[in-house]
């Protein structure tokens, strides 16, 4: 999720340099709070939206808040009278592990990586993997290309339903561990 944020200069400011001090914090209030608003009205894979989700929990509220606090700035512009634009991005998985807590990993294996192909997945907060009839709910990476995945190894698998939140998968025996990550390739349509 990205926002952008504008902060106009201070005219009264003895130079443009001394103006962008102001105008970057400027920006940067601006975009956190277009970002508040953007992620409270994401999709939950589930149904429902993600300020749906804070308003019945407070603790995920504060979660979330930090986590916005905490977004980073993906680009800035200076502009030549003291102005500056921002955008800050925070990720899906980011609000996930707010609106859930951050999980603890047990097991040995924390480094596998799934790559599940989905054509009817659309990017949401709270996907689950359902394989066989075992749930998971961990970190999911979202990609339209399988040429951004790097390494070997990996456990492939396809989607053969994605409704209500849950991506039913064939190919593996049992679900992925408790470490893993899985990648979601939706191509483009």
């Amino acid at each position: 999720m990205r926002a952008k944020g504008v902060g106009p200069a201070d005219r009264h400011a003895p130079s443009p340099a001394v103006a962008r001090v102001a105008s970057r914090r400027a920006a940067e209030v601006q975009a956190r709070g277009k970002l508040t608003r953007a992620v409270r009205a994401m999709k939950l894979a589930g149904g429902g939206t993600v300020g749906d989700a804070v308003e019945k929990d407070k603790d995920a509220a504060a979660r979330l808040a930090a986590e916005i606090e905490r977004a980073v700035v993906i680009e800035s512009d200076l502009i030549t009278d003291g102005s500056s634009r921002v955008t800050m991005s925070v990720g899906i998985e980011a609000v996930r592990q707010a609106l859930s807590g951050v999980r603890t990993v047990s097991g040995e294996d924390t480094s596998a990586v799934w790559i599940v192909e989905a054509k009817r997945a659309a990017p949401a907060v709270g996907w689950k993997v359902q394989v066989g009839g075992t749930s998971w709910e961990g970190p999911i990476l979202w990609t339209r290309e399988r040429a951004d995945i790097v390494g070997t190894g990996a456990v492939n698998a396809k989607a053969t339903s994605a409704t209500g939140g849950v991506l039913t998968v064939s190919g593996p025996t049992a679900p992925p561990p408790a470490g893993a990550l899985v990648v979601v390739v939706v191509p483009e349509k």
